[in-house]
């Protein structure tokens, strides 16, 4: 097992083609575990960039060999358009870092400033009502702040839910139902995942796949928390839910102008059809069976990975045909046509002249049957 560059450039491939199917799964099905496996095996694959010697080498006459040409010309002596695209790879890496710390310690500074909402509140008894139907005994502390639209859960190492300033307007009712959902987010854990998905897209900012990866999981998280929150109501009841969902979006806060949407707990619209669709119409949980063989292909595909490399592909040079037909003068196959294999690629060869190249179901042909392989050395 080795470490090339074309090695790099596969796991990069992989890795997105897996926050793609990611994204994929977590829109149709709204399953987590499953993107979070597919998404975990990508990562596995790009932090173990390997090529087996023994791998299958797909030739690319094209497309691969014109984006190394490109990478490989100079703007000016000594400084190639490799070294400037890599240099604002880790510039806007850092960029979005800055920006990603900058949003979180905003947040943070906005729960130090919520009010607690005081445990003789009648919302509060609410709350730890709520907090004892989903299973939490000890829930996270109740706070207000004039800074959010709606309620939502913040803080990663001290979680707690805040209330915007209108929450007086919710029924008992509504706010039971707004408290469960908040508190499926704090079960599922999910401002680590969203958190640890924001991270990967700092890293890899260019990369139109990470960017819906990020936007699809906000979504599925919404979805499962409204299914968590929703499990034990009848279907009258999942109906004032979602009216409660409605009542929500007409709350404005007049001291949220200046934060960006994600901090301000609006919902965006066009996932309101899907989330209805979800609580109406819950989807049944997968079968075992269907589970495991979804383990199954995940696992054989990242494993297949790694049988497999693009590389660009290239015609041999005449001082590599002149050595390889001194290596093998004794054959007399110089004056002779013959096939040489190089990098998984055939090549027609005849008087030391590439005349030709031929796929693998070429090989079997009445013209080509007879002709002696010859194998490039190193391969």
């Amino acid at each position: 097992m080795i470490v090339t560059a074309f090695s790099v450039t596969m796991s990069l491939i992989w890795f997105s083609l897996a926050a793609l199917l990611s994204s994929f799964l977590l829109r149709r099905t709204g399953r987590s575990w499953q993107a979070i496996l597919v998404l975990a095996l990508g990562l596995i694959r790009l932090l173990v960039p390997v090529e087996l010697l023994s791998g299958k080498i797909i030739s690319s006459w094209h497309l691969y060999p014109w984006i190394r040409s490109v990478l490989r010309s100079e703007l000016f002596p000594g400084f190639r358009v490799s070294t400037l695209l890599l240099g604002l790879w880790a510039l806007g890496s850092v960029v979005c870092l800055v920006i990603l710390v900058i949003r979180l310690f905003l947040l943070y500074r906005l729960c130090t400033r919520a009010v607690p909402l005081p445990r003789e509140d009648p919302a509060a008894k609410i709350y730890r009502e709520a907090a004892l139907e989903m299973g939490l005994p000890t829930p996270p502390p109740l706070a207000v702040s004039g800074a959010f639209s709606t309620p939502v859960s913040a803080g990663l190492f001290k979680p707690q839910v805040l209330l915007p300033a209108q929450f007086r307007e919710y029924s008992s009712q509504e706010l039971r139902y707004v408290f469960r959902h908040e508190l499926a987010h704090h079960i599922r854990k999910d401002l680590w995942s969203r958190q640890g998905i924001a991270l990967l897209r700092c890293l890899f900012w260019w990369n139109p796949c990470m960017w819906l990866l990020c936007k699809t999981l906000e979504q599925a998280q919404e979805l499962n928390c409204d299914q968590l929150a929703c499990a034990p109501l009848d279907k009258r009841q999942r109906t004032s839910y979602l009216q409660t969902i409605l009542h929500t979006l007409g709350f404005q806060a007049p001291d949220c102008s200046n934060l960006p949407v994600a901090l301000k707990g609006i919902p965006r619209r066009n996932y309101l059809r899907q989330r209805f669709q979800a609580v109406l119409c819950p989807k049944k949980p997968l079968r075992k069976g269907v589970a495991s063989l979804i383990v199954c292909l995940c696992l054989a595909g990242f494993l297949l990975s790694y049988t497999v490399i693009l590389q660009p592909a290239r015609l041999p040079s005449q001082e590599e045909l002149d050595a390889q037909g001194a290596e093998i003068g004794s054959k007399e196959l110089i004056s002779v046509p013959f096939i040489l294999c190089e990098s998984g690629t055939y090549f027609i060869v005849e008087n030391g002249i590439v005349r030709g190249i031929l796929s693998e179901s070429d090989l079997s042909k009445p013209e080509y049957a007879d002709l002696e392989i010859v194998y490039a050395q190193g391969h």
